[in-house]
């Protein structure tokens, strides 16, 4: 297998690929050791057989040239992510005068 070309659109899915458990927490993957991005590596395109049914296929226009792209695309994962980046900011913001302002307006009485 020759060494594959490392775009930035391959190198950001490799590193997807890497991080999937991340990106779905109801699974369970088995840990990757490796800290650098694969030296050999193929990339492919999955087609879909005739037996499938038509109805459970992807169209054109639901198909992505890329990982990043099909997940941004995706509005239900964007959901999770943004209140993930929320509750991690808010963590590391506890303690900070910005964190004792807001549970201040919290507290404040609203007549």
């Amino acid at each position: 297998m020759p060494a594959g070309d490392l775009t930035p659109e391959i190198k950001n899915d490799l590193f997807i690929i890497k991080h999937r458990d991340i990106l779905d927490t109801k699974r369970h993957y088995k840990k990757d050791k490796s800290k650098d991005l694969p030296k050999f590596f193929q990339v492919g395109r999955v087609v879909e057989g005739k037996h499938e049914f038509y109805s459970s296929r992807m169209t054109k226009k639901e198909r992505k040239n890329t990982l990043v792209e099909e997940l941004l695309k995706d509005t239900e994962r964007r959901r999770y992510f943004k209140r993930k980046a929320e509750e991690i900011s808010e963590k590391k913001a506890k303690g900070t005068k910005k964190w004792f302002a807001i549970q201040k307006a919290k507290r404040k009485r609203v007549w």
